[in-house]
């Protein structure tokens, strides 16, 4: 017979092969050294405070599991039925909604790969800045790039517009004499 008891976590260390608590149960009783078994792929560590339920295999003192975990504390409640997340204690979540949709809310999204591939219908970025570090280079490969704003290179040096308006404003001395201005300016010059 098993015997089965609810209690606080006072430590946790996942340090070793398998994550061990030492737990303070509903009737004072601290025990040491309590297996907690997760499972595979998925690793935790407990806030001190935080609940579980102990099992004592065959009764045995010395032999804990816990088979539970549940920190109400911070625990975010599904939103519908067949929802879940992942989450921290500071806000960290990732949420699988219904409707196929995947929300992460976090300070830093940070991803390391040799390789990320997206492939979307479309994709949004709304952001106050984004920066790009390319050491070889970005090649984009579409029928147009637009933008809102000006292009600039060289650091920002030198823009789209400044090309315009030298393209469109330039001379040209022939024989002693100056021809006049394009009558015909660049696109986007401003006065098309």
């Amino acid at each position: 017979m098993s015997r089965i008891a609810k209690g606080k976590i006072l430590r946790a260390d996942d340090g070793g092969r398998c994550a061990m608590l030492q737990v303070e149960l509903l009737d004072g009783e601290i025990v040491d050294n309590v297996e907690w078994f997760l499972s595979y792929g998925v690793t935790a560590l407990p806030l001190a405070g935080a609940e579980c339920v102990v099992a004592f295999i065959e009764d045995a003192s010395d032999h804990a599991v816990a088979i539970a975990v549940e920190d109400r504390r911070y625990r975010i409640a599904a939103k519908a039925p067949g929802e879940l997340a992942i989450y921290t204690q500071d806000g960290a979540r990732i949420e699988l909604l219904n409707g196929r949709l995947v929300s992460v809310e976090c300070d830093t999204y940070q991803v390391r790969c040799a390789t990320y591939d997206v492939q979307a219908d479309n994709v949004a970025f709304d952001a106050e800045a984004i920066a790009l570090t390319a050491s070889a280079g970005v090649d984009v490969d579409a029928p147009v790039l637009a933008t809102t704003g000006d292009v600039t290179d060289r650091g920002g040096q030198a823009s789209l517009q400044d090309l315009r308006d030298y393209v469109s404003g330039h001379t040209h001395a022939e024989t002693g004499t100056e021809t006049r201005a394009p009558s015909q300016v660049m696109k986007g010059a401003g006065n098309e």
